[in-house]
């Protein structure tokens, strides 16, 4: 009777053993600048600019949470299109009462989805623009989903089946 139980023990503990579990993340974007838009952006472990942020939570491989660390209502804008969101994820403020702005300058797409649902919480997307190029959206190179030939998206893009939720957020003057 020992051995058998002595077995299933070494069992469980073998299998449990082969388990991964993956936790969602959170990413605090500390500084409103874009210095590094075709390098992943700049940062250090859980923290940096929203181009940091999105780039390491689509490597995490989990979803997660972007929160905004800034006392003050506050802009950042962007000096290239942001990567494609692949993670399902929160923005939000740190402290729940300010708003984070993200203006794309009348040149840039802000936020577009692949596979994933996105939530926005005290946001303002402001001046986005995707730019038609004649060809369907292609979400497998940061380079070509602009919305498709027609151009959509340009303050936020949502893939097809996922979710789009908005509290206390707007998007402005996008095209």
């Amino acid at each position: 009777m020992q051995n058998r139980i002595y077995y299933c023990v070494k069992i469980i503990v073998c299998f449990l053993g082969q388990i991964s579990v993956a936790f969602a993340v959170t990413y605090t974007v500390n500084v409103n600048t874009d210095t590094n838009p075709g390098g992943g952006g700049s940062g250090s472990g859980t923290t940096g600019d929203l181009r940091y942020c999105l780039t390491q939570l689509n490597a995490s491989g989990t979803s997660g949470t972007i929160q905004f660390n800034f006392g003050v209502n506050t802009t950042i804008t962007v000096a290239a299109n942001l990567p494609i969101i692949t993670q399902t994820v929160t923005l939000q403020p740190t402290n729940g009462t300010t708003v984070t702005t993200i203006n794309g300058a009348s040149q840039y797409r802000l936020l577009a989805t692949s596979n994933a649902s996105l939530t926005l919480q005290n946001m303002i997307l402001q001046n986005g623009k995707a730019k038609g190029d004649g060809y369907p959206v292609d979400i497998s190179d940061n380079n070509v989903a602009t919305g498709g030939g027609m151009g959509a998206g340009g303050g936020v893009y949502i893939d097809i089946g996922k979710t789009l939720t908005m509290t206390n957020s707007k998007i402005l003057s996008c095209s």
